[in-house]
């Protein structure tokens, strides 16, 4: 086995905030050559192919394979040119899976191989992990077959924050559709009627705008078209990040 010997990388722990001097050995239930690890954290940039006789590769160090997190710093800098922009998954990746993937990475760019990463929370349904082992995985079939219009999922992600968990059911996915129903019936009818802008709407939409702009320095003024009417919203020039 050919190990990444964790002390020597400075930065691990920067995505998860573990601290390798608090981490403990776990039980692993594959093959590792005896000696191979320096420190119980190490893991194998590859592995010699043993008794194995499928997807193995003749390497100068020997036939093999390449350890679990290989493949992903792999293929990232082969195919998106030694950077990613911003790298996804679900909170169960960021350690140890995506914690190893970087400290892989980055000794081959000399830097940061990834800007951003981004992980989001576990997907539950009526109170319970989403995973195919505890056969709660829901389907668009399964919507459709109930009569759900598979837009109500979609609205039902739009209600929660990717960092969040989110706890489905079949009474969120049915209001969802309920409320998607009424949207729709209500667009509808203002297609056959003439919109009307009272004193009152307009003084309102005045207010709003004004409290809005307040906050502001260096207004410039721009002008939205929404529905016919026109709507004067002052606002600065301002550069947005999101983290």
């Amino acid at each position: 086995m050919i190990p990444l010997l964790t002390l020597n990388c400075k930065t691990h722990g920067g995505l998860s905030g573990n601290k390798l001097e608090a981490l403990k050995p776990g039980h692993r239930y594959e093959y590792e050559e005896v000696g191979a690890k320096k420190f119980h954290a190490d893991w194998a940039l590859w592995k010699a192919a043993g008794n194995r006789k499928e997807m193995i590769w003749q390497t100068p160090w020997g036939a093999g394979f390449p350890g679990w997190h290989i493949e992903c710093s792999a293929m990232s800098l082969k195919y998106l040119n030694n950077h990613v922009d911003l790298h996804i998954g679900g909170i169960d990746l960021r350690f140890p899976h995506h914690e190893n993937e970087r400290a892989q990475s980055n000794p081959m760019v000399g830097g940061e191989a990834v800007s951003l990463w981004l992980h989001g929370e576990h997907l539950l349904f009526e109170g319970r992990k989403m995973s195919k082992s505890s056969g709660n995985v829901v389907l668009i079939r399964d919507l459709i077959e109930r009569g759900i219009d598979p837009l109500a999922l979609r609205f039902c992600f739009m209600e929660n924050r990717y960092r969040s968990q989110m706890d489905l059911s079949w009474d969120s996915l049915k209001a969802a559709h309920s409320f998607l129903a009424r949207l729709r019936k209500s667009f509808t009818a203002t297609l056959t009627t003439e919109p009307i802008l009272t004193e009152k709407v307009s003084e309102f939409v005045e207010s709003m705008v004004d409290d809005f702009c307040i906050q502001f320095l260096q207004l410039h003024l721009v002008i939205l078209s929404f529905n016919g009417f026109s709507f004067y919203f002052k606002l600065a020039n301002l550069s947005f990040q999101c983290i």
